[in-house]
C-alpha cells in the first residue's frame, strides 16, 4: 500500500542553519491538552492578571549601535499553572540556549496542547532549526517515557524587526486568547 506524500513544511531554497530568527509552533499528538493543570483555565477566566505566559520573556534592546541584544524579565509568572508534563517541557525549552550556545531563546509560551517559540540562531553552526526542535522533542519524549508530539512542526522565518515584534506580542498574549485559539480544546 502506498502512503500519501507529506506536504513539504520547509522552504526548499532556505538554509535553516543560517543566522536568523524563527517562529516555531509544536503541537501535541491529536492536540491533547497535556501542559496546563486544571487550575489554569479557571485562572484565565477569573483573574487574567494572575495568569501570564511562561517563558524567556525577553525584549530586544535596540540601542546598542543598531544591533539587538536580549534582556530577560519575569520568567516565572505561569509556572504554578503548568502540569508535570508542562514543567518538563518548560525545562527542556529553557535549556535550548545551554545545549545550543549559538541560539537565543527570545520568547516562548506553553499552551495546553502546543508551544510557541521565538528563537534566533546567532552564528552559523552545524545545527539547523529542525535539528534543535527535533532533539528537544526527543529529549522531552524520553523524559516522559513516550512521544507526545505530532510529526514535524510549523515554522515561520522572521523577516524583519516588525515581524519579530508582532510574533513576540502574539506569544505574549496567546494565553489570554486561548478560547479563540485555532488549537483550542477544553482542558
Amino acid at each position: 500500500m502506498e502512503h500519501p506524500k507529506r506536504k513539504q513544511n520547509r522552504l526548499k531554497t532556505f538554509d535553516y542553519h543560517a543566522c536568523g530568527a524563527y517562529f516555531i509552533t509544536i503541537c501535541t499528538h491529536d492536540r491533547a491538552p497535556l501542559f496546563w493543570s486544571a487550575d489554569a483555565e479557571t485562572a484565565i477566566r477569573s483573574r487574567m492578571d494572575a495568569f501570564q505566559p511562561v517563558g524567556a520573556m525577553a525584549m530586544r534592546d535596540l540601542t546598542r549601535n543598531g544591533t539587538s541584544a536580549t534582556k530577560r524579565s519575569e520568567v516565572d509568572r505561569i509556572r504554578p499553572f503548568l502540569s508535570e508534563k508542562g514543567k518538563i517541557v518548560d525545562r527542556a525549552i529553557s535549556d535550548i540556549p545551554v545545549r545550543y550556545p549559538k541560539t537565543v531563546l527570545d520568547h516562548y509560551v506553553i499552551m495546553p496542547n502546543h508551544i510557541h517559540i521565538l528563537l534566533r540562531i546567532c552564528e552559523t553552526s552545524g545545527r539547523s532549526v529542525s535539528d534543535i526542535i527535533g532533539q528537544t522533542k526527543r529529549r522531552i519524549s524520553k523524559e516522559l517515557g513516550k512521544s507526545i508530539w505530532q510529526k514535524s512542526f510549523y515554522d515561520h522565518i522572521v523577516r524583519d524587526e516588525e515581524d519579530w515584534r508582532r510574533i513576540w506580542t502574539y506569544i505574549e498574549n496567546n494565553p489570554a486568547h486561548w478560547e479563540q485559539d485555532c488549537f483550542y480544546t477544553e482542558i
